[in-house]
Order: C-alpha cells, then sequence, then structure tokens
C-alpha cells in the first residue's frame, strides 16, 4: 500500500468513527404532547373544518362575508355576526330550514345541535 492509501484509509476510519460519537439520539422530552395535542387541537380542528364547509357551502353569498364562527362548545355553534339587521335576517334564513340542513351536512362524530348567534365588532 502507498501512503496516500494509508492515509486515506485511516481519514475515513477516523471520520467513521467521529461519525458514531456525535451521532444525535432523539429528544424524547415532549413526546407527552402527542396525545394532548390530538384532544385539545386536531381533533377539534377537523370537526369544526366540516362544520365550516357547510356554513360557506349553506349561507348566502351576500351574508358569508358578514358572518363568522366563533367556536361550538356542548353542540353549540356559536356564529359572530357584523350587525343586528344581519343578525335578523340570518335568524329568519336558519328558522325558515337553513339550519336544519346546515346542522344535517355537518358529519361527523359529534356535530353540533343549535346554532346560537351573536352580534359581534368585526376588526378591519
Amino acid at each position: 500500500m502507498a501512503d496516500t492509501e494509508v492515509v486515506t484509509l485511516q481519514s475515513r476510519r477516523l471520520q467513521r468513527v467521529r461519525n458514531l460519537k456525535t451521532r444525535r439520539h432523539p429528544d424524547h422530552s415532549l413526546t407527552f404532547l402527542g396525545p394532548q395535542f390530538q384532544r385539545t387541537v386536531a381533533r377539534p380542528y377537523r370537526q369544526f373544518r366540516q362544520v365550516c364547509e357547510a356554513w360557506e357551502r349553506e349561507i348566502p353569498a351576500d351574508l358569508l362575508p358578514r358572518t363568522r364562527l366563533e367556536g361550538m362548545t356542548r353542540g353549540v355553534l356559536r356564529i359572530g355576526v357584523s350587525s343586528s339587521a344581519h343578525l335578523y335576517t340570518l335568524d329568519r334564513l336558519l328558522r325558515g330550514g337553513l339550519e336544519r340542513r346546515i346542522l344535517d351536512a355537518c358529519g361527523g362524530s359529534s356535530p353540533p345541535q343549535r346554532i346560537r348567534l351573536q352580534v359581534v365588532a368585526f376588526e378591519d
């Protein structure tokens, strides 16, 4: 063997040893957050996404920018409306059968049971 081959062989071995000594092990310090994240964020997001899609599909286009989905608690879907006039119009539509269509379109494990409207201040 030539001197250059010995040097490259030694440098390869040295690099392998360095790689073994500096190998990073996975950090398991935050693994406890996985189940909590699924419970508090991922599952409610999937459920709320179905509600959002049904809302956007069923609400008339002129009223949609005047409404905002506020949240859902214990089967009650809270909707924020920009003014009392729009709230009245939306309330008449919901009582005329639109509420049942929206609630039926929201499938999933625990769909909303009721829709509650409230006037909220919209930020520009």
